[in-house]
């Protein structure tokens, strides 16, 4: 009968614990990554909103009459809060008394504010 070595039988405690520390600091850099794409998730989502909520005011504007893009507006949205800014016209030779705007929408997304702007020229709004 041969003898074994106490040694061999298992792990030993420092063994266990460094196992249980590698797990643990595994578990949280895989927590930490899920919030973090959560959040990158959810910024992607609100800025494609947002793009769309500055797309329907770049619609509206094209409706507009050259007064009324002269004029600030604002107002809400869901969670946007945007604004038409006048920049006013481009050129006096310019097509139809075409005109700058900027295009602002503002939100809060994973508790941090942000914001998406566009200056664009509107062209054939209604006389």
């Amino acid at each position: 009968m041969t003898r074994r070595d106490s040694r061999e039988d298992g792990f030993i405690l420092a063994e266990a614990l460094v196992s249980l520390g590698l797990a643990a600091l595994t578990g949280a850099l895989a927590l930490t990554l899920l919030v973090w794409a959560a959040r990158t998730i959810d910024r992607a989502q609100a800025r494609m909103a947002a793009a769309t909520v500055i797309e329907r005011l770049y619609e509206e504007a094209r409706l507009a009459t050259p007064a009324d893009l002269r004029a600030m507006t604002s107002g809400k949205t869901g969670r946007y809060s945007w604004r038409r800014l006048p920049r006013g016209p481009v050129e006096a030779s310019a097509p139809g008394g075409a005109q700058r705007v900027r295009l602002e929408a503002t939100w809060a997304a994973g508790g941090r504010p942000d914001r998406s702007v566009i200056d664009a020229v509107v062209v054939g709004g209604s006389q």
